[in-house]
């Protein structure tokens, strides 16, 4: 690993790493900043491509290495990304909101792979479609790791993926998961050809989601925050469920809902797994 370090706010690394806040210029470099170790731990096992490290001037990279993040000691030894030692007032400046983070890394966004997904297994995915809030993009994708989902098809995404809070609320499950950016008709046609379940959260269907098998292969889709689903999604091979809701309440955060669907299969799929009397799992247990 490379070291420099940094102590003007004119440098032109320094400004390059500051432009990283905004989503216009990380769509056109190709680059995103992740903020703090866990997530920075995560990207690197993931094989995110990391080109930046910084970290205020009194943290030293090897004793970094050793203390905050030995899961990377050797990745630290062989890597050719550059450590930046930047000065407190520098580093607080390149800091997001108000959370302490231990080093702030500069990562490159991988390239588009086509869906591979093994056609064989009894696949789990989520569909989530034209997603305008980060934290709530980033709580989906955190949550459906949990539970076992297998990948996220994410159509028409308002905010992009690699937005600073959509990292933070994933806690870097954006990293680890598989993720493909469609439009809405390619995804539905993607699942359909995949003779897929699709199970649509919508607050007006008839049939609650607790009625369905979520054993068989299949697509939970959840939508936009305020419109929800598209009009693609009114389609006779989708079949829409509800959550059923009390005290006058008439819709739940999306992803809340998406929280309750994937654990909804992830508790039949355990079931079908182990059988109905048996105990779950200690990982299966809230």
């Amino acid at each position: 690993m490379k070291f420099m370090q940094l102590t003007s706010p004119h440098n032109p690394r320094f400004r390059s790493a500051i432009k990283l806040r905004n989503s216009r210029e990380r769509r056109h470099s190709g680059q995103f900043l992740i903020d703090g170790a866990r997530e920075f731990i995560r990207a690197v096992q993931a094989g995110f491509e990391i080109t930046e490290v910084y970290a205020p001037a009194s943290t030293q990279p090897a004793q970094f290495f050793s203390t905050v993040c030995p899961e990377l000691q050797a990745w630290s030894l062989s890597t050719s990304a550059l450590w930046v030692a930047l000065a407190e007032p520098l580093f607080k400046q390149l800091g997001y909101g108000d959370r302490v983070a231990e080093c702030i890394a500069v990562g490159r966004a991988p390239t588009a792979k086509p869906i591979t997904e093994d056609l064989g297994r009894n696949l789990l995915l989520a569909v989530v479609d034209g997603i305008e809030k980060p934290g709530n993009l980033g709580a989906i994708l955190r949550t459906g790791l949990a539970a076992g989902i297998d990948a996220f098809w994410i159509t028409d995404p308002v905010v992009d993926l690699f937005n600073p809070n959509v990292i933070r609320a994933s806690t870097g499950g954006v990293f680890s998961t598989p993720i493909h950016i469609l439009t809405p008709e390619e995804a539905l046609h993607g699942l359909t050809d995949r003779n897929m379940q699709i199970l649509a959260a919508r607050v007006d269907a008839q049939h609650h989601y607790d009625e369905f098998d979520f054993t068989r292969p299949t697509a939970i889709v959840v939508g936009n925050e305020a419109r929800g689903l598209s009009n693609i999604w009114d389609h006779p091979a989708i079949q829409p469920v509800s959550i059923p809701m009390a005290g006058g309440v008439d819709s739940l955060n999306v992803s809340v809902s998406a929280a309750i669907l994937f654990y909804e299969a992830r508790r039949q799929r355990v079931r079908s797994r182990e059988g109905p009397d048996t105990v779950p799992a200690q990982e299966d247990r809230a």
